[in-house]
């Protein structure tokens, strides 16, 4: 079975997550949770910005490619089973 994921479809997953935190916060009443799930928030936003090549590091393709095979193991079966609840 390959593993690999297309940059596309690892943009997506992560893009999905991002406004599903957007909708957790929005609905969230308590202040303490909320600020929990903005830092989630920004590192969500943050990976994505690295999946994309638009944050640089010494080591950019190594930190980049980590950041896409954490999309694909973990970000995509969360999604997955997000989904198939519904």
């Amino acid at each position: 079975m390959n593993d690999k994921i297309s940059l596309d479809v690892a943009l997506d997953i992560i893009g999905t997550l991002r406004m599903m935190k957007m909708k957790e916060i929005t609905a969230e009443k308590d202040e303490s949770k909320k600020d929990e799930l903005y830092k989630e928030l920004d590192m969500l936003s943050t990976e994505e910005e690295i999946a994309n090549g638009l944050l640089q590091f010494e080591a950019s393709d190594n930190v980049r490619l980590s950041v896409i095979d954490k999309i694909n193991r973990l970000y995509a079966p969360i999604l997955k089973a997000y989904y198939a609840a519904k």
